[in-house]
Formats: structure tokens, C-alpha cells, sequence
């Protein structure tokens, strides 16, 4: 398959772009607590489990422009997590791919988020594994509406 867009074939497009209608039809950004989230939907409780493959961290967005994400496992570096870790993880991932910004690294994708008041400095880094994005897509769309 040919390159589409930042290293990735359309097909992986496609599931990158599932996952950020997954997470708009669920109203997971309406959340401001993953308990009211789980309240509302306790099928997403799933994603806990997810989770724990992704190690996270929070930093601020200065120390986030030495990280070399191309070396990192399944990690993620965030500022802005006052809705908690996984509300938080999610909402990043979503803009990342949303505004273009995720980039194909082998199996890995390289997830960048930057703050909206100050478009040079980071909100959010790290990498992911295409296939824990789609679990996490999987689990979005268990959404009963």
C-alpha cells in the first residue's frame, strides 16, 4: 500500500481516524472524571485494562522537547490532567491524530499534542502501539447511545 499521510497507509488512516470518531461519539471529553465516565458507561471499563500497557507520566512542557519519543516503548508524557490520567491520555491521543500530528514510527505511533493558548510548547508526547489505539477504539465503540 502507498504512503498516505505522516508514514501511514490509508488503511492505517483509517483505524487512527476510527478511533477519533469512536472517542467523539462516546462524549468522552464531556467527561470530567473517568467515575462519572464508568457511571454513565460502565462497558468502558475495559479500557482500564488498556491502559495499563501505556506508561504515563506527567511533565511540563520544556522537559518535553528533549524526549526522544523514536526511543520510548509504550509511554506518553502529559501536562494537563486534571480529568485524571486515562481522560486525559485519550483527549491527547484524539487531538493528535485529529490535527495531523501523530506520525508512523514503525509500529509505533508518535503522538504529539500542543497547548492551545501557546502553540509552540507541548501539552502532551509520547508513543503508542497501533494496535492499543485499536483496542482503545474497540472499547470506545461498545457506547450504547
Amino acid at each position: 500500500m502507498a504512503q498516505c499521510i505522516n508514514g501511514f497507509n490509508s488503511e492505517e488512516v483509517f483505524q487512527l481516524y476510527a478511533f477519533v470518531e469512536a472517542y467523539e461519539v462516546a462524549g468522552v471529553k464531556s467527561y470530567q472524571t473517568q467515575t462519572r465516565l464508568f457511571k454513565k458507561h460502565p462497558e468502558l471499563q475495559d479500557v482500564l485494562l488498556v491502559m495499563k500497557k501505556v506508561k504515563c507520566h506527567y511533565s511540563n512542557s520544556k522537559e518535553m522537547k528533549s524526549y526522544d519519543i523514536k526511543r520510548m516503548g509504550e509511554e506518553m508524557y502529559l501536562t494537563e490532567y486534571h480529568t485524571g490520567q486515562l481522560l486525559s491520555l485519550l483527549y491527547h491521543l484524539r487531538n493528535s491524530i485529529a490535527h495531523a500530528c501523530a506520525v508512523k514510527h514503525g509500529t509505533k505511533v508518535l503522538i504529539t499534542d500542543y497547548k492551545v493558548s501557546r502553540p509552540v510548547d507541548f501539552s502532551a508526547r509520547g508513543s503508542i502501539a497501533l494496535e492499543t489505539i485499536n483496542e482503545f477504539t474497540s472499547i470506545l465503540k461498545k457506547i450504547k447511545l
